[in-house]
């Protein structure tokens, strides 16, 4: 089980300070370098997950959570990363368009998504997983993120959801919505998937607690300095609007050097308890990249989600979003 850390550090909740321990400014180029490498210790072959990124604009957004690689502790080998527009609205798509399609994932599949939103309206991301096939990602993902700043966001759902024949579902009560997304694999969409923010403060109920999700919320530690629980939960429709399955995604909003520990202790928690059996490769790679880590405070390593993906029959299959900033 989780439980919480206190914390010895106070702050107030707002529109506080930058604390003097956060990191402003770019980070260096080979931690961009070095946290990618591990992408290829997962996957157990060379992949060259950097032509999808310009990482000197990377080094230089870092702080804003630019991108992350994912460590699946399921027993299946897979590899994936993912990366967004900011720093970039234009230059990314371009790049997205001219790469995609040598990926699998045609030009005008591409086209057709980056045309429901224009540049910057909300944040794009797009997310590459490879399993053990040698010739191509299993999937290629793509999403409009940060839906809440955009009075648009109900028209961007809709037409999201519209690529798998599918009507959007309604956002939870007491939500703000975050992400929506599509899943490719050869070339054709076969699945969406909406994302819904929620903050817990101590003493109330979960305000949104799927059956499968229920026992994990209530293990997810509180935040030693904001004193909430910030967490997404996800729900995934295949081509038709069938659900199929939920992941809960922990939020650890490491802004500072000094919450890395913190998080990482929570991580390991979890991962002693679901994430034993995850395949060698991926192992290797998670412990290689956090052992040998020698960038920090300059630039620090984190968990900046924390998920657990339940399948219909309730199994959570544990992975790990490290970041950097």
């Amino acid at each position: 089980m989780i439980t919480a850390i206190e914390g010895t550090m106070s702050d107030s909740v707002g529109s506080r300070p930058r604390p003097p321990d956060a990191h402003e400014g770019p980070v260096p180029r080979q931690a961009i370098v070095d946290l990618f490498a591990s992408v290829d210790g997962c996957a157990g072959r060379a992949i060259d997950a950097t032509q999808l990124l310009d990482v000197d604009i990377a080094r230089h957004v870092a702080g804003a959570f630019k991108l992350d690689v994912s460590f699946d502790f399921s027993p299946s080998r897979r590899a994936r990363f993912s990366v967004n527009d900011k720093g970039e609205p234009e230059g990314f798509r371009a790049r997205a368009e001219r790469v995609l399609p040598t990926l699998g994932l045609p030009r005008h599949a591409v086209r057709s998504f980056f045309d429901i939103a224009p540049p910057g309206e909300v944040q794009t991301t797009l997310a590459v997983k490879w399993g053990d096939a040698l010739d191509a990602p299993d999937r290629i993902s793509l999403y409009y993120e940060e839906l809440y700043r955009a009075a648009s966001f109900p028209r961007i759902r809709e037409a999201v959801f519209g690529i798998v024949d599918a009507r959007a579902p309604a956002v939870p009560a007491g939500a703000e919505p975050v992400a929506v997304c599509v899943d490719y694999r050869a070339g054709e969409p076969v699945a969406a998937k909406t994302y819904d923010m929620f903050v817990q403060h101590p003493g109330e109920p979960p305000p949104y607690a799927p059956a499968a999700l229920a026992r994990a919320i209530d293990e997810l530690p509180f935040h030693p300095i904001n004193g909430t629980r910030r967490y997404m939960i996800a729900a995934r429709h295949r081509r038709g609007g069938e659900l199929v399955g939920h992941k809960l995604l922990w939020m650890t909003e490491i802004h500072r050097p000094a919450l890395v520990e913190w998080a990482w202790r929570q991580f390991d928690a979890w991962r002693a308890q679901w994430g034993t059996g995850a395949h060698p490769d991926v192992q290797r790679a998670f412990d290689s990249l956090r052992q040998s880590w020698s960038h920090g405070p300059v630039a620090f390593l984190h968990p900046d989600l924390v998920c657990l993906n339940f399948d219909r029959a309730g199994s959570p299959e544990l992975v790990a979003y490290v970041s950097v900033r």
